[in-house]
């Protein structure tokens, strides 16, 4: 392993690449509760039923996120040989998971745009027509286009959760909502975490705020800690 991976050549050791593989699992993780809720809206249903009559299953969308994520990393560490973690991105999928929710176009829909989109930007990289296009995008603007995605993120999150309602305009929700009131203990510990630096401090805010939110009545006590997924509800992503 130190041979093909050459750690010791760069100045590494088999511990730390250990260690720094947990920091980082612990640093993305929250991407396995917060992607199935991108698509399905945030909220205990089990399952979502979309324009078309698609049952779509929330364990289903967190497995094979994990499962997508598992495999990429893996070839990010055989085939590239490179230190690096990849997973689902954080953008996109909210704004598709918005329309889905809305009602306004269908699960399969949304997944068939993704395959196009994939195989495009595979053949635009590899002719060098995305390298070229960025290069060609002004500092300003890229900055731009990030906040701006940060910002609906922050909205979507913010209407589901009651912080803020947009019905005829922009206004604050019911402060004394149980809902509301755990969002911003969560926010509030994510936030203090994140001041002193701590590893995996969203993940940590997210599973202390469905511990916290169970005497609320805003979480549900699981059946059971630890349990197998259902290989027929991938049938619902297909």
């Amino acid at each position: 392993m130190n041979k093909f991976f050459k750690i010791e050549e760069r100045g590494s050791t088999v511990m730390t690449e250990i260690l720094a593989g947990l920091t980082i699992f612990i640093t993305m993780a929250y991407v396995l509760a917060v992607q199935p809720s991108a698509i399905m809206g945030f909220g205990g249903d089990a399952t979502f039923v979309d324009i078309s009559g698609l049952v779509i299953s929330r364990s289903a969308l967190l497995v094979s996120c994990a499962l997508v994520t598992g495999v990429i990393c893996m070839f990010m560490g055989l085939y590239a040989n490179i230190p690096v973690a990849i997973s689902t991105a954080m953008g996109t999928n909210f704004i598709l998971g918005s329309l889905v929710q809305s009602g306004k176009v269908s699960f399969g829909w949304i997944m068939a745009a993704l395959l196009v989109s994939g195989l495009l930007f595979v053949i635009m990289s590899v002719t060098g027509v995305r390298k070229f296009i960025v290069e060609m995008i002004p500092g300003n603007l890229k900055i731009a286009m990030t906040v701006s995605v940060g910002f609906f993120i922050a909205m979507l999150g913010f209407q589901n959760t009651g912080l803020a309602t947009y019905e005829g305009g922009l206004g604050l929700g019911d402060f004394k909502s149980p809902g509301v009131l755990l969002t911003l203990i969560a926010i509030l510990l994510i936030g203090i975490l994140h001041a002193y630096k701590v590893k995996g401090a969203i993940l940590i805010g997210v599973l202390a705020a469905t511990v916290i939110g169970i005497p609320m009545g805003v979480t549900k006590v699981p059946a059971s800690l630890v349990a197998l997924p259902s290989v027929s509800e991938y049938g619902n992503l297909v």
